[in-house]
């Protein structure tokens, strides 16, 4: 496989990826994209990939050009009302909610995470840098305490 494959199997990923960042989600994957080849990047695995093109996008979005912005359509997110008084059984059918729309990366880490694996072992494992793992935690920590 090469970078071309990747990014055509992984496009819409991508892009919701990016939607979390801004209104404009094509044009910062497309913009990622051509960073990436414009550093030669050489694709190795999809794990090295999906991280090398994730730190891309968060490097583009940091550019003062690039505003962050809530999720272009609240029907992707939902928008989920801060509420105090709640049972345990609506604020997890909550969380259950906001971790569909995750992607599957995110989820799998996340669901790995509560059920008590050791996250610098999962790192060894997979070779993918404990950075990026402990980062995507703290992203759906993040989502999920902003909407519950």
């Amino acid at each position: 496989m090469n970078l071309d494959e990747w990014i055509e199997r992984n496009y819409s990923r991508m892009v919701r990826y990016a939607a979390a960042m801004t209104n404009l989600p094509h044009d910062l994957v497309h913009e990622a994209y051509l960073k990436v080849i414009n550093a030669e990047f050489q694709f190795k695995s999809e794990a090295q990939t999906d991280y090398y093109f994730k730190l891309t996008i968060s490097r583009i979005i940091r550019d003062p050009k690039w505003k962050r912005s809530s999720h272009q359509d609240n029907s992707e997110m939902p928008d989920i009302a801060v509420t105090f008084e709640m049972d345990r059984r609506e604020c997890i059918e909550r969380i259950d909610e906001i971790i569909r729309y995750l992607d599957a990366f995110d989820r799998l880490v996340f669901d790995l995470y509560l059920q008590g694996e050791n996250m610098r072992e999962l790192a060894k494992q997979t070779e993918i840098p404990e950075r990026t793992i402990y980062s995507t935690l703290d992203k759906v920590k993040k989502i999920i305490h902003e909407y519950v």
